[in-house]
């Protein structure tokens, strides 16, 4: 076993152990959208460092705690203001190009991390302005996926692959013009044949949902 000390207190870790990890274990709840549900303790366990809420202070430097590990007598801060401050601009800069009209959701609300932080954080929704998007949802039988809702997070790419879909799912282009989609162009239905019973639960904002 490791040792950290983390927001004043000493804490047990495993060898190569996520920070992310070790904090949840001491009941610290860090944030973390783009984190692949029940994956193991690695830096593959995220779907790409990309939300960047899980920061942590690192010394004298803010780094992703779902993607370093912990190293013996580190000490970490996560629950001071000025960690809880880069949090919440990095929700601000994740919600200027998220759709901003929560009711478009329905139920899907009810599972939907980011409104969760968005509380939790007082986040200023408009801080960093917003885009207006048409509506641009893809259907296969079962699912809908909207892409205004979507934050590029990788969850359903990665699981997609490790699924061993044929086709599966992946991300396109640069900066704000990333996107999820399908190879090849090809329909939906052809990207989640196998994986769409763990996509959706997986999914942190409800882009992805069970059609009605």
């Amino acid at each position: 076993m490791m040792h950290i000390i983390l927001d004043g207190n000493p804490v047990s870790a495993e060898p190569g152990e996520m920070i992310l990890d070790a904090a949840h274990r001491a009941g610290i709840d860090i944030p973390s959208l783009c984190r692949l549900p029940g994956s193991p303790s690695q830096p593959h366990g995220t779907a790409s460092p990309s939300c960047l809420v899980c920061l942590v202070k690192l010394g004298d430097k803010f780094v992703p705690s779902c993607a370093v590990a912990v190293e013996e007598g580190v000490v970490v801060e996560s629950e001071t203001e000025e960690v809880w401050t880069m949090r919440r601009s990095a929700l601000e800069l994740l919600l200027s190009d998220h759709i901003s009209h929560c009711r478009t959701c329905g139920e899907g609300r009810k599972k939907c991390r980011l409104l969760k932080y968005i509380a939790k954080y007082q986040v200023n929704r408009y801080r960093f302005g917003q885009t207006e998007k048409p509506e641009d949802i893809l259907y296969s039988d079962r699912v809908a996926f909207d892409s205004r809702k979507c934050i590029k997070c990788g969850i359903c790419v990665a699981i997609s692959r490790q699924s061993g879909e044929k086709t599966g799912l992946a991300l396109f282009g640069r900066g704000f013009e990333t996107h999820i989609g399908v190879p090849f162009d090809e329909p939906l239905q052809k990207g989640i044949e196998q994986s769409a019973e763990k996509i959706v639960p997986s999914c942190p904002t409800a882009a992805l949902t069970w059609r009605k």
